[in-house]
């Protein structure tokens, strides 16, 4: 999995998808705004960092990958046998 830098941005991408069919990536925690011990591209909404950073942080991501913000999806991620289809 090669690892890609977007500016301040680090990411990991799956060579199956390439970049110019599916935006996809992992992104590790280097490059974002909010403080310890969330340090620094936290995307988590519930683990007790401040709402308006994660939101700059998603800004963040979409606007490495050229997106608008608007175009998220999320999903709830829970660790069980239960898999969500749409």
């Amino acid at each position: 999995m090669p690892f890609v830098e977007y500016g301040l941005l680090k990411a990991f991408e799956f060579e199956s998808f390439p970049i110019r069919l599916v935006v996809q990536g992992i992104f590790t925690r280097t490059g974002g705004i909010s403080p310890a011990p969330w340090n620094s591209l936290n995307l988590g909404g519930t683990v007790g960092d401040e709402r308006k950073n994660v939101i700059e942080n998603r800004r963040l991501i979409f606007e490495s990958v050229h997106l608008p913000v608007e175009s998220i999806f999320d999903s709830w991620q829970i660790h069980s046998s239960i898999v969500l289809f749409q």
